[in-house]
């Protein structure tokens, strides 16, 4: 059964599109998140049926309108197969 995910897409700043750059430029190994395929989000839900889906798409529509925000933490994770595990977070 395919499965997919609803997320918030922000227009990222110059500040933070530089600062994704500098922690890739540190990374040994290629990368799914290079500057070119890096897509900074906001994962609201995932693993969605078709019929999840519609419902979220929906919400989405009737209560989600363009805001503006600021970033004022970053995490660094580590995703395993039953949790996401928080390494370091820090404050902006």
């Amino acid at each position: 059964m395919k499965s997919d995910s609803f997320l918030l897409l922000p227009d990222p700043s110059s500040m933070l599109t530089e600062f994704h750059r500098e922690v890739y430029a540190l990374q040994a190994a290629s990368s799914l998140y290079s500057p070119e395929n890096w897509t900074p989000h906001v994962t609201i839900a995932n693993h969605l049926n078709l019929d999840q889906q519609s419902a979220v798409q929906h919400l989405a529509k009737k209560r989600l309108e363009p805001f503006s925000g600021t970033l004022s933490k970053i995490a660094l994770i580590q995703i395993t197969e039953h949790a996401v595990i928080e390494l370091q977070l820090y404050s902006l």
